[in-house]
């Protein structure tokens, strides 16, 4: 046996079941045989079991009889959700996941609702799984990605163990070699004789696997290039549902008799299919590894593939890879691999030499040797626990007596595990949603087939009765929060229904809302849904399954870098909730934005409809702004910003600007940051930064104030000071523009929509921020003519976007919105 750094020389694979052809089965077996290799004893440990692949495990319940104490470690196979999950995060063996991906259930909302139970299980797993585990191998760096926002705190990433079959030859000795494969340029088309070409395609007719895509390919190339182009569909039909469609679909484009759908077939078929064909397209919207494009590449056929998912990391070079999977880009595309013969050689070499970085070999060295270095980092930080609990308890056993307990700077030794956020759900994109009226695939018009198939699923359109929202939390003083009950009382005055659906609500606030409890599961005839987005919540999860049109009200993320340094696990949140935003692309009928600079960003993440409409926000809530911003500075001159203390916020610039002020024209200044701490760590930071400059006394950090108060710093303050990096709107630059108070801030993301020439803004692409916003403030404090001309344009540009005006826009959006689901 091989010796370890570590003390486990027992490792056991856990997987819910196993079946005959099941990727994650075999998978699982040549892990075990890759664990064994390097000298672990290694079982397979299942709850379900298919019988020729009984003699190869144990079940779940033997596992017991199989640990040693001390010596023994897990391994889960993560791809579906289980019950088994319960009972091992319950063990207190060390835990390895090893994740095959979990398609998001957005997918299937609409073709398998049966379905959705268990693909939010197989979510739900992921995250819980987190805090227990000590480290997870994903099988992609798509996967990884995915691991670190459901937060592990350690991953790596293992390819799958890659048997190719080519004509009966699998890999030998880590070398994969391409039975009969020819050199020089490949052949052209040889289907029928004719020159023809086959398109295949492996997989099972999921909606995720969009096939659908591929049909509406096919039919752009026989109009463009080849009339007599076939397709190939090789793969099972879990949902009938989508395999009807997908045929209907196939019959309304004229290509009945042009698709193959051949459902699961024998290894030999499968062969004879690859050897057959003329090209593999994949335009999969989620795929977590995607073994076909392997098996492609074994048998020297060309690949063009849509960039989704992990296809880009297993693809590399070996084919043509599409940002755009319209009709005719892909037509386009593989009419250039069919009709070159140059270019089908260059991509079989690729795809060769792609095929060697995948040697079975190498991979369960890999495997064998990351599980062996996560049992040695658990051992030693193992070590480090007993180390500093032997002397806590010694430090403890000297200090009986004391009332006090250990002395101080005794170390307190923490779980070995992090928290993970409970309810966390699903982050990758899902299907287009199809509103009432609407064709599958985008199908012509004049086609009866279709227009019966949307009738039938999607239903006859109805008068719209109610508009209601979907709301994480309701909390007083949040702009999201306020701005969901302007919109419910528009709505009422529109003369329609409207409740505000929320998972908390601040007692301050039950009058406006309700719990989430009381949203009914059926669907609601007559009813449109407005989530508000502004943050990662599990309310995504409802909003994607239910059958309503729904729309998007995006108040936009902070990007994830913001919080990276600071707080990394808020930076995980971002991550998920970026996620979750591209996943509701999919989904929403419109997405509603407080900004043009907000509608790029959700036009960038799949949203195929965006209006603008700004924030509703009640500025009258703070009171009447004076004309003080004309009047002569009195001393202390003061600076406010106000906005929650976060690295995104920039107030550890508006510190130092404040330090390069008093350095550069002296005088008395006071800085007020009014705002809860977003972040703690950056707040802590800020706090100190503020003592390290000498200014302790001359910045106020208030933390969050009422309305009442808060209206009193705008009246009370000077000039506006924003450092902002990030604002997707900017309510309090709004607010300070209705007091009448000077804005100077630099010209980031919205800031510059915002202000619209009513304030100084600042280019900081280059060079410090410090010196030139001292100086902007400097030229506004001590210039009267300029406080009054900012002043004024400050009120009017408040004015246009104040809390009427903005009604009527968010109104005429929803009567659109309305006419759209109607007709």
């Amino acid at each position: 046996m091989r010796s370890f750094d570590h003390a486990f020389t027992h490792v056991h694979q856990v997987l819910p079941s196993m079946h005959v052809a099941d990727a994650a089965g075999a998978h699982t077996l040549s892990a075990r045989d890759a664990l064994r290799r390097a000298g672990f004893e290694s079982e397979v440990f299942v709850d379900l079991v298919d019988p020729p692949l009984a003699s190869q495990v144990h079940h779940f319940d033997e596992l017991d009889r199989f640990v040693v104490p001390g010596i023994t470690a897990l391994v889960y196979q993560l791809a579906v959700g289980s019950r088994l999950v319960d009972r091992l995060i319950r063990r207190t063996e060390p835990l390895i996941v090893n994740y095959h991906n979990l398609t998001p259930a957005s997918f299937y909302w609409k073709w398998a609702p049966d379905w959705l139970d268990a693909m939010s299980l197989g979510r739900s797993d992921l995250y819980r799984l987190a805090e227990r585990a000590d480290h997870a191998i994903a099988v992609s760096e798509f996967n990884r990605l995915d691991l670190l926002a459901a937060g592990y705190r350690s991953t790596s990433v293992v390819e799958p163990f890659v048997e190719v079959e080519v004509d009966g030859e699998l890999e030998v000795d880590g070398e994969l070699e391409v039975v009969g494969a020819q050199s020089g340029p490949a052949p052209g088309p040889t289907i029928d004789g004719a020159g023809h070409a086959t398109w295949l395609f492996v997989g099972k007719l999921l909606p995720h696997k969009a096939s659908h895509h591929v049909v509406r390919a096919l039919a752009a190339y026989r109009s463009a290039y080849d009339p007599g182009a076939r397709l190939v569909l090789l793969g099972g039909h879990p949902i009938g549902s989508y395999a009807d469609a997908v045929r209907d679909y196939a019959g309304a484009l004229g290509l009945a008799d042009a698709v193959d759908f051949t459902g699961s077939t024998s290894a030999e078929k499968l062969a004879s299919s690859y050897s057959d064909a003329d090209v593999f397209v994949c335009l999969s919207d989620h795929e977590g590894f995607c073994f076909p494009l392997l098996e492609a590449m074994a048998h020297g056929l060309p690949i063009v593939a849509f960039a989704a998912g992990a296809v880009p990391s297993t693809l590399g070079e070996a084919g043509i890879l599409l940002s755009d999977k319209s009709a005719p880009k892909v037509a386009a595309a593989v009419h250039s691999v069919v009709s070159d013969p140059t270019l089908r050689a260059r991509l079989r070499g690729a795809g060769r030499e792609r095929l060697a970085q995948f040697g079975l070999d190498r991979t369960k060295e890999r495997f064998a040797t990351d599980v062996s270095r996560a049992l040695e980092r658990f051992e030693t930080g193992r070590a480090e626990v007993e180390r500093h609990t032997a002397a806590r308890r010694a430090a403890e056993e000297l200090t009986t007596s004391s009332p006090v307990g250990p002395p101080a700077g005794t170390a307190q030794v923490q779980a070995a595990t992090a928290p993970v956020q409970a309810g966390t759900a699903q982050v990758q994109a899902g299907t287009a949603h199809v509103r009432p009226g609407e064709r599958w695939f985008d199908a012509p018009a004049s086609d009866g087939a279709m227009r019966r198939l949307s009738a039938r699923v999607a239903g006859e359109s109805e008068p719209v009765r109610a508009i209601h929202q979907l709301v994480p939390m309701l909390v007083p003083g949040d702009a999201t929060s306020e701005h969901a009950i302007e919109l419910r009382s528009l709505v009422h005055d529109m003369g329609l229904e409207s409740e505000i659906f929320a998972t908390a609500i601040h007692d301050d606030l039950h009058d406006h809302g309700l719990l989430m409890h009381e949203l009914p599961d059926r669907r609601l005839p007559g009813t449109l849904f407005v989530y508000q987005f502004s943050s990662g919540s599990p309310l995504v999860e409802l909003a994607l399954d239910r059958w309503e049109p729904l729309a998007v009200n995006y108040h936009n993320l902070t990007p994830a870098w913001a919080y990276d340094r600071w707080d990394p696990p808020i930076a995980a949140d971002q991550r998920w909730a970026m996620r979750q935003l591209v996943s509701l692309a999919h989904r929403a009928a419109l997405g509603i934005c407080d900004s043009v600079y907000n509608a790029v960003d959700l036009a960038s993440h799949g949203f195929r409809s965006t209006v603008v409409c700004p924030v509703l926000v009640d500025m009258d809530r703070l009171g009447v702004g004076g004309d003080g911003a004309a009047e002569a500075t009195v001393t202390p001159a003061r600076w406010l910003f106000v906005g929650r203390i976060a690295p995104h916020k920039g107030q550890h610039l508006l510190v130092q600007a404040l330090a390069s002020y008093l350095r550069l024209y002296g005088g008395e200044v006071q800085l007020d940051l009014v705002g809860t701490a977003g972040s703690p760590a950056y707040a802590h930071a800020v706090r100190d930064s503020v003592g390290k400059l000498g200014l302790s006394g001359l910045v106020q950090m208030t933390g969050g104030v009422p309305d009442a108060t808060l209206g009193s710093f705008y009246r009370n303050a000077d000039v506006f000071v924003s450092a902002s990096l990030h604002e997707g709107f900017g309510v309090p630059i709004l607010e300070a523009m209705h007091h009448g108070v000077p804005v100077v801030a630099l010209a980031k993301a919205a800031v510059p929509e915002t202000v619209d020439g009513a304030g100084l803004l600042l280019d900081a692409s280059s060079g410090g921020i410090a010196a030139p916003l001292a100086a902007a403030v400097h030229q506004v404090l001590s210039d009267g003519t300029l406080r009054a001309r900012l002043g004024c344009a400050g009120r009017r540009r408040a004015a246009q976007l104040s809390l009427e005006p903005s009604r009527d826009t968010m109104r005429r959006a929803l009567e659109r919105w309305i006419h759209e689901v109607s007709r």
